[in-house]
């Protein structure tokens, strides 16, 4: 059965993020071989893009400062959004896109090499397919809804002056920037947990084998009568334990990948947190000014478009939340199937003291390293937090507004 090769299932968003500056290194097929080379063109652009979003910020801030009209809470709101929006680009594409390029080429081939150990078995295009269109329909949605809710904000802005308009576009730009890293986090996650979904297929299927090679009693004398039971054959015992064994090298290499994406997301994804974080906050804020601003209801089209823009952001916002939160969920849950295939290898019986050595250690092994997702070690990324991250945004939504 011929490799699988994820070099064609991400071009399409590599060829996305190299546009933006959050792809530096080339990408290449040759002979059913990936090469990657590192050019200082894409070094040059990220760090163009960083600059331009740098200087963006300075201006926005320069002109909310300046202006007497803007309210300070409202105004301190907006520094922050601007702040925590254009900052999370820079991080990244200067952490991570320039001083630790080499990482991101380093982790897709570890995900392609751990992929190829179970793709040998089954279907490839299959495989293939499942994934490449995995990726095309997560990028394709994301993106229409962040095309949406930026055309509602820029058509908000219609009336603006040319210097106004360059920031809304280099804020809009912004935005899609950190929606792509979001894409790309979350595309190396679900590869991740095809892994370890193909690690408990395999439990689950040498739990099956374990079944059926039981179905014929064998009769055997012992003080007392005779006792009928089932037991495996010695050669299946053998297969059995060296699966096991492979499936815990496996798992160890996957668990080491896992810390890699920790180690180069980490940062970045706190500082993507934090930015939705101040965005829900602040269009809520906003949002709610809008309510109870009487100068709208002269003009109620105006009125309930600029709510609208408001919510339709804080959704979107939300939506990318949920999206990190749920994909790293996945990965814990299929963690919980793990334990739970190899305790049901555990229960069988007559599976021999190597073979239930092997499992001990495995299921110790899942038990003390469970592969989670986590923001610089500050908080694991799953369904829990999610609630905490929402609940938190009403609470500062509430403290915002009673300081009004």
């Amino acid at each position: 059965m011929e490799a699988i090769s994820l070099t064609s299932i991400i071009k399409p968003l590599y060829y996305l993020c190299k546009v933006f500056g959050l792809a530096s290194f080339c990408l290449c097929n040759n002979c059913g071989k990936k090469r990657y080379t590192f050019l200082h063109s894409g070094a040059w652009l990220s760090l163009s893009w960083a600059l331009i979003y740098a200087v963006n910020s300075c201006l926005v801030i320069n002109f909310i400062v300046q202006d007497s009209d803007i309210p300070d809470n409202i105004a301190i709101a907006s520094v922050l959004y601007y702040l925590s929006l254009h900052f999370t680009s820079i991080i990244y594409l200067c952490l991570c896109n320039i001083f630790r390029r080499r990482n991101l080429p380093l982790i897709i081939d570890k995900i392609e090499e751990l992929c190829n150990i179970f793709t040998m078995k089954v279907d490839t295009n299959l495989v293939y397919k499942r994934m490449k269109w995995f990726v095309i329909f997560e990028t394709t949605v994301l993106l229409l809804i962040n095309g949406t809710v930026n055309a509602i904000y820029l058509y908000s802005e219609y009336d603006s002056s040319i210097l106004e308009t360059f920031w809304l576009i280099v804020e809009v730009i912004g935005s899609l920037c950190n929606s792509l890293i979001i894409i790309q986090f979350v595309s190396i996650v679900m590869l991740l947990k095809y892994i370890l979904k193909c690690i408990n297929h395999e439990l689950g299927y040498c739990y099956d084998v374990l079944k059926d090679s039981c179905r014929y009693s064998i009769i055997r004398i012992q003080p007392g009568g005779l006792k009928t039971f089932r037991s495996p054959g010695t050669k299946l015992i053998s297969s059995l334990c060296n699966k096991v064994h492979g499936l815990r090298i496996t798992y160890s290499r996957l668990s080491a990948v896992i810390s890699l994406v920790n180690s180069y997301y980490g940062f970045t994804i706190l500082m993507l947190v934090s930015w939705l974080f101040i965005t829900i906050v602040t269009v809520l804020y906003d949002a709610l000014l809008l309510f109870f601003d009487s100068e709208h209801t002269d003009n109620l089209i105006e009125y309930y478009y600029d709510v609208f823009d408001a919510l339709s952001l804080c959704i979107y916002s939300v939506i990318l939340m949920a999206v990190i939160t749920t994909s790293c969920h996945l990965i814990s849950d299929e963690t919980e199937d793990t334990i739970f295939h190899i305790q049901n290898l555990l229960l069988c019986r007559d599976i021999g003291k190597e073979t239930e050595k092997e499992l001990t250690i495995f299921c110790s092994q899942v038990k003390y390293s469970k592969l989670e997702l986590t923001a610089c070690d500050l908080f694991k990324l799953n369904l829990p937090f999610m609630k905490s991250f929402i609940s938190a945004c009403f609470a500062y939504f509430v403290i915002v507004f009673q300081l009004k």
